[in-house]
């Protein structure tokens, strides 16, 4: 490494600026290269990769991240939790000024009063502050996980994928479509790159980036195009790194809308409390003069007077602590911190915290098909080849064999070979043992053949493993000898691609491939068996569509391949649209099946019981969709599948109509999925909607709930999303739904608890001050029972574990109250029970006990002992009751499998047992003896049966069990989730019926067109596919293992893989591991093809 830090920086600050002279000067992009020890086609070497290396690198040239501001220490939390609050605040004066007096009133036992509220305050300030130091670092650990994403990589000549926060400077970059440009780096190779700077200046305009403006800045992004570049600078010492690190400092995440509501709840309690304090304040005042001035000539001003007015301010300020719930934000902050870590376990990785919240009140799940309701695990199964159709997936597609040896077969299969792998970017790869470090999950280029990872597009994939075995042609020697004139990555407008190769007779020859409808009608000829061009006749043509119908009848994708050829340069090859008109040649209609996740008929039949309407927004064509959506269970017998050319014309009177039973939009575009999103959500729906393309993120930003796919998203997909699928899987989504739910009802569960303490101690203290009965529950008991209320009970009932009976349940919504009917019933009424254990107790307890707390102290003190022991009691128990809030009747379902409640349960227990028979005058406490103990365990028990007793008061559950007035709404019966192949509950052996023919949405008038196909495109069905079999087409030919190559990593460019209008990270174009200028002619047989 001859370059230093700063030269570089140099370099990159030069060519920002537009001066390419400073990088001639350094020898170009490829001296600068190996001054950095690094090829412009092979990337760092493997000896520059080792650990030992990569560090050097890393100390000369910074790491790939932002520092960021360093979490708070603990003793700052501490500070925070014991100072920050202005209750708090005042507590410790009144409890230094209480240590004061005390000890010159008595100064042998006076100061213990005052001592005892710092040690109460000290000790919830420590239970706040560890648990604030917990959650905070948990946060922080899913905040990295959340910023990291994968970047692929020339390495050793092999294309790998790393983190991006272990790209160094001299690493090559493959970059494609709607990748975020990982660090500031120089062009080596590119094909028609836009650069997308909103991000940097916040303006829509485009960068093109060329030989003449090679400079690629972190922080864009990849609108268009393809190509690699050499980095020179990451993290900080990027242009953008020191914006990006003020961005990251200093912003906490904001409150989500539950916060705020509940800081306004808690708010008003803290109004009401200090409202009760005053009048508490007050009574005892007024109390104590007048009962002084009864007793002697006047009041005088001495210590003792001092001292009991100092004790009633004391009681009041604690009253008002106690009635400031400041566990509320504590139980929402644990609820949450809960809740997306076991998210993350169930594949949700949490963005916004809004999102935990808002997703359990979800109306409306629309979600993408492929590798979302389908296992994204494809394979060619059938298809049209060298002019014959081949319907059966069981027999599978042919072979080379299949088609004769004849020169025009050979042509026939050079040709299908070569476009299949110069028109892709997809790459196979033996599969490792065991996924390396920084890869991906290994599900995510799971092939549906053993022993081969498909890394990029897999309907590639599946394209080059039918190259492979089928035809028994490797595609890495073409594509590596491809030169290449111009590629077209995939525009999901015009649904297709193409790749232009120099052919090495002279000449060019285009390839294209996209949606089948879209290239058989741009195509004018098809591939004779004769090897000639034949022109496509209407019968023809009406006989090709037919068959697209028929296969995605089927379930299944259908892409064409053709060729055109021409003598010489075309002039509108140099700009960045994709020509029309082609003399096209067809070569193959491809039918790729992906089978249906087992698991997705079950989740969708549980949206349906939870009151969630799934509706299926795709890219393939309205056939292939409404199948697969049969098998999920989406699509039912009156139910509307449109496509989306037709549903961006109906007039917006129209759509309403038949949105309750739209199910499926095929052919949809991201606009399209923004209209339906807005549109649910004016009528009061809340929406989650999937996306994994760059032109998905205005209706993941529109949504309530934007999931993207960790998988297969782009970067901008998921930096607009709240929730990221990590295994693209509809189950996850079902899981998010459940988790959302819980956290909700986490925190009603919490209120219902805090609720109920508050108004019993609120009221006990204002009854017994208007009663003249002093202070039943003193000072330091008061602060442990907010302890009991605020941390602990947050603890135990902000991570109580969702079940997936939640899913029976309809969904909140988006305006329903924080406290339910339920709730207040249930507040009430057991506030009810324990006043009327408590209130006796104090003013009949001295006869009821044969007391006389006037002549004996300790008479009064072992009184007001039982009191503070059996409403601890009281509560201790009634937080098993508010475990459930939904008229629910078993409150013990999960109760001893939930160690964290348990535990807390049990330390309060044990912290009270301590506080009686310890504490002394600490505490204002006696000791009791078992059968006390055994007493006030028993009143406290009274909770269990008197919360059950309760529970037959009948109240509006303030929800319902089903909202017929929804968008989408189904009933009780409608039962169209068919059962999962191959479980215990399919016992038919017959897979769900196929959509019936149609070319109009169900129920709609005859001129509202679904498709614009042609009636020959429905035949009769065939039986429906449910996966793709191996069996007889891929149980010969070229093992799997050998179609990849010894370094495994061979590129190109890519169609869309999954819903074709959508574009995906791993799926645009990319160049090769070679210069494209230096690169050979294709290496086949010189067998010419006919031109048209």
């Amino acid at each position: 490494m001859r370059v230093a830090l700063a030269s570089l920086l140099d370099i990159n600050r030069a060519l920002e600026d537009g001066d390419t002279s400073v990088l001639a000067l350094s020898g170009g992009v490829e001296g600068l290269a190996d001054a950095l020890a690094s090829s412009t086609s092979a990337g760092l070497s493997s000896s520059a990769v080792v650990d030992d290396a990569l560090l050097a690198r890393r100390e000369m040239y910074g790491t790939n991240k932002i520092e960021e501001e360093p979490a708070a220490s603990f003793f700052a939390l501490f500070w925070e939790a014991s100072y920050g609050d202005l209750t708090m605040r005042i507590l410790l004066v009144a409890a230094a000024v209480s240590l004061v007096v005390g000890t010159l009133e008595d100064n042998k036992l006076g100061w213990i009063e005052g001592f005892a509220i710092f040690l109460a305050v000290f000790i919830v300030a420590m239970v706040t502050a560890t648990n604030d130091y917990i959650q905070e670092r948990q946060f922080k650990k899913l905040n990295d996980v959340k910023q990291s994403f994968s970047v692929k990589v020339l390495r050793g000549g092999e294309e790998v994928s790393i983190l991006v926060f272990d790209v160094v400077v001299g690493d090559v970059v493959v970059l494609e479509r709607d990748d975020a440009v990982p660090a500031d780096g120089i062009l080596i190779h590119g094909d028609s790159i836009l650069l997308d700077t909103s991000q940097l200046n916040g303006e829509s305009v485009e960068t093109r980036v060329h030989p003449g403006a090679p400079f690629l800045q972190s922080g864009t992004r990849i609108s268009q195009g393809f190509g690699t570049m050499l980095v020179t600078a990451v993290g900080e010492h990027t242009l953008w790194g020191e914006t990006l690190a003020l961005l990251s400092k200093g912003n906490p995440e904001p409150k989500t809308p539950l916060q705020r509501k509940l800081h306004k709840l808690a708010t008003d309690i803290g109004k009401a409390g200090f409202v009760f304090a005053i009048i508490v304040f007050l009574v005892l005042t007024i109390s104590f003069l007048i009962k002084e001035s009864q007793t002697k000539d006047g009041v005088e001003a001495d210590t003792h007077t001092f001292s009991e007015i100092l004790e009633f301010i004391i009681i009041a300020i604690t009253i008002v602590v106690v009635a400031v719930p400041e566990g509320l934000p504590l139980a929402v902050t644990i609820s949450l911190a809960y809740s997306m870590s076991k998210m993350y376990k169930d594949n949700n990785l949490v963005r916004r915290l809004v999102a935990c919240e808002t997703m359990g009140g979800a109306t409306q799940i629309c979600s993408d098909k492929t590798g979302t309701l389908t296992q994204n695990k494809m394979l060619v199964a059938a298809g049209w080849y060298f002019g014959a159709s081949y319907v059966d997936p069981a027999i599978g597609p042919p072979s080379a064999a299949d088609f004769g040896i004849t020169p025009a077969a050979r042509s026939y299969v050079t040709l299908l070979a070569e476009g299949i792998a110069v028109n892709s970017s997809a790459t196979l790869h033996a599969a490792p043992a065991e996924p390396a470090q920084g890869e991906a999950d290994a599900e995510a280029g799971a092939a549906p053949v053993p022993g081969v990872t498909i890394i990029g597009s897999k309907t590639e994939g599946a394209l080059l493993l039918y190259a492979g075995t089928n035809l028994g042609t490797h595609y890495g020697p073409l594509r590596a000898a491809a030169d290449f004139r111009k590629r077209f990555s995939f525009s999901p407008i015009k649904k297709r691609m193409s790749a232009i190769v120099r052919k090495p007779t002279g000449g060019f020859r285009l390839h294209m491939k996209g949606a089948a409808e879209i290239v058989l009608g741009i195509a004018q000829y098809t591939f004779g068996a004769s090897g000639e061009a034949e022109l496509i006749t209407p019968s023809k043509r009406a006989e090709l569509e037919a068959l697209i119908g028929e296969l995605g009848s089927m379930g299944l994708r259908v892409l064409a391949l053709g060729y055109a050829d021409y003598e010489h340069d075309t002039p509108e090859w140099d700009g960045d649209d994709e020509p029309d008109d082609v003399p096209l040649i067809l070569l193959a209609l491809a039918a790729i099946a992906d089978p249906v996740r087992p698991e997705v008929p079950t989740a969708v039949g549980e949206c349906m019981d939870a009151g969630i309407t799934v509706r299926m927004v795709t890219g393939d064509n309205v056939l292939t969709a409404s199948h697969i959506a049969r098998e999920c269970g989406i699509l039912g017998d009156g139910d509307v599948a449109i496509e989306g050319s037709v549903f961006r014309n109906m007039p917006r009177e129209e759509v309403l109509e038949i949105l309750p039973r739209l199910r499926v939009i095929a052919r949809c575009s991201p606009k399209d999925k923004n209209v339906l999103v807005n549109m649910l959500r004016e009528q009061g729906e809340v929406v989650a909607v999937t996306g994994d393309g760059s032109n998905d993120a205005p209706a993941l930003k529109d949504a309530d709930v934007g999931l993207s796919m960790g998988i297969m998203g782009t970067r901008l997909a998921i930096d607009a999303s709240d929730i990221v699928i990590l295994d693209d899987n509809f189950k996850s989504i079902v899981n998010a739904v459940v988790w959302g739910r819980g956290v909700f009802d986490n925190i009603r569960k919490f209120l219902q608890f805090q609720l109920t303490v508050n108004v019993v101690a609120l009221s006990l203290a204002l009854v017994a001050a208007v009663g003249q009965r002093g202070i039943p529950l003193k000072a330091v008991q008061l602060l442990w029972v907010n302890l009991i209320m605020d941390t602990m009970a947050a603890l135990a009932l902000g991570t109580e574990v969702p079940t997936r009976d939640l899913l029976r349940r309809a969904p909140y919504g988006r305006d329903i109250a924080l406290i339910s009917p339920v709730m207040w019933r249930n507040i009430i009424g057991q506030s009810v029970v324990q006043l009327a254990i408590l209130i006796p107790l104090l003013f009949a307890g001295e006869s009821l006990l044969n007391l006389d707390t006037s002549a004996n102290p300790q008479d009064l003190i072992y009184l007001e002992t039982l009191i503070f022991n059996i409403f601890v009691m009281l509560q201790v128990f009634n937080e098993i009751n508010a475990r459930k809030v939904n008229n629910e009747w078993n409150v013990f379902e999960g109760f001893f499998t939930n160690a964290i409640f348990v535990g807390v349960i049990i330390i309060t227990l044990i912290l009270q047992v301590f506080l009686v028979q310890v504490g002394g005058r600490i505490t204002n406490t006696t000791q009791l003896t078992a059968i006390e103990w055994l007493v006030c365990i028993a009143i406290g028990l009274i909770s269990l049966p008197a919360g059950a007793l309760i529970r037959l008061i009948p109240v509006s559950s303030g929800t319902t069990d089903a909202q017929s007035t929804r968008i989408g709404e189904r009933t009780a019966d409608d039962d169209r989730v068919p059962p999962t192949p191959g479980s215990d509950d399919d016992d038919s052996g017959i897979p769900p019926a196929p959509l019936p023919p149609t070319t109009r949405p169900v129920n709609l008038p005859p001129t509202s067109v679904v498709r614009p196909l042609p009636p020959s495109v429905l035949p009769s069905l065939p039986r429906p596919i449910h996966a793709p079999t191996l069996p007889n087409h891929l149980a010969h030919h070229t093992p799997a293992t050998e179609m990849c190559s010894a370094s495994g990593s061979y590129s190109g460019s890519a169609v869309d893989d999954g819903d074709l209008p959508y574009t995906h990270n791993d799926s645009t174009d990319h160049l090769p591991a070679g210069d494209v200028e230096d690169t050979v002619p294709l290496a086949f047989a010189p067998v010419e093809p006919p031109l048209p």
